[in-house]
């Protein structure tokens, strides 16, 4: 068998070797699944230095229970992760510490920005955790419960007899009969 090269194939061969490459790098660096059925994740990785958010490139992007580093930040520190429908934490992991966001959830065919990943931010963020202020808690003030005391030994009345008189029934004559008339 005899292979024939021309430029022309040569440069077709070539582009073609070079878009796979391109896609299986991107394909790897995203953990891009199949089909229609992913989802896609953006954000942004800040460092924290002095109180101000900095932007964090080249961390590493994964998710609890998956792969570490799905992805990298550019020099913006933003990024670009696809993902198959489900919850993910997403964790930003750095030389200097790590950052993370719980409960994401991925959807078919949706894209969500899932905001700013602090690396060495408090609980506040980037911000003092001092400025965090506790949500007013209801305070509980205790009801008091009314007591039942045991009835008290009371007089009891005396019931005195009334006395109704009873009619005096007079007696009613009988009717006249024809007897009594005479005829």
């Amino acid at each position: 068998m005899k292979i024939i090269t021309t430029p022309r194939l040569c440069a077709t061969a070539l582009a073609l070797a070079l878009g796979l490459a391109v896609q299986a790098s991107a394909s790897a660096q995203t953990a891009a699944p199949s089909g229609d059925d992913a989802g896609l994740l953006t954000g942004q990785v800040a460092r924290c230095v002095n109180g101000a958010e900095l932007p964090a490139g080249q961390v590493a992007i994964g998710v609890d229970g998956g792969g570490g580093s799905l992805a990298r930040t550019d020099s913006s520190g933003e990024f670009f992760l696809t993902l198959p429908p489900g919850q993910y934490t997403v964790i930003a992991t750095a030389s200097d510490g790590t950052a993370s966001r719980q409960y994401v959830p991925v959807e078919s065919g949706q894209a969500l920005d899932i905001g700013i990943l602090d690396i060495g931010g408090g609980v506040a963020g980037c911000g003092p955790d001092s400025d965090i202020t506790a949500p007013v808690l209801p305070t509980l003030v205790p009801t008091p419960v009314a007591t039942v005391a045991a009835p008290a030994a009371t007089a009891v009345p005396t019931v005195v007899p009334t006395v109704i008189p009873t009619p005096v029934s007079t007696p009613v004559p009988d009717p006249p009969t024809d007897s009594d008339q005479g005829g």
